[in-house]
C-alpha cells in the first residue's frame, strides 16, 4: 500500500496520519519504510515520537535501541535516549546503570555522549 508512495513523501504522509490521531496507521507507515530504510534517522525519531504519544515504553526502549544500532554516529539520538532513561525509570540506580549502559554503547561506535552524561548526573 505505501510503497508506491515515493520516498520522499513519506515522513509528510506519517505526519498527517499522526495529525488526525491514526497511530496504527502511522506504526505501518514507520514500519514499512524503516524496513526498505533502515538509516533513516528523521523516520526513526518519528517512530519513536508515536510510540511516546502512545505511552508505550517498552516499544519505545526497543526502537531506541534499534535506531541506536542503525544510525550509530547521531550524537542527539544517544541523548535522546539518555533523556528518555531519565524520564521513564523508576529506580535511581537502574537509571544510573541504564544511562551509563546506553553510554558505553555510544562510545563503542565513536560517539562520545560521557560529557553529556556526567553534566547530567552531576
Amino acid at each position: 500500500m505505501y510503497t508506491s508512495v515515493p520516498f520522499p513523501l513519506i515522513p509528510r504522509l506519517c505526519r498527517a496520519v499522526l495529525l488526525v490521531g491514526s497511530f496504527d496507521e502511522a506504526r505501518t507507515i514507520y514500519g514499512v519504510f524503516l524496513e526498505a530504510h533502515p538509516y533513516s534517522l528523521e523516520m526513526w525519531k518519528m517512530a519513536i515520537s508515536v510510540e511516546l504519544k502512545c505511552k508505550k515504553i517498552r516499544e519505545t526502549r526497543w526502537l531506541y535501541e534499534q535506531a541506536t544500532r542503525m544510525v550509530p554516529y547521531c550524537t542527539s539520538l544517544w541523548e535522546d535516549f539518555v533523556l528518555f532513561e531519565i524520564g521513564h525509570c523508576r529506580d535511581a540506580k537502574q537509571i544510573q546503570t541504564r544511562i551509563i549502559d546506553i553510554a558505553t554503547k555510544a562510545t563503542s561506535y565513536g560517539t562520545s555522549i560521557m560529557d553529556y552524561v556526567k553534566r547530567l548526573l552531576s
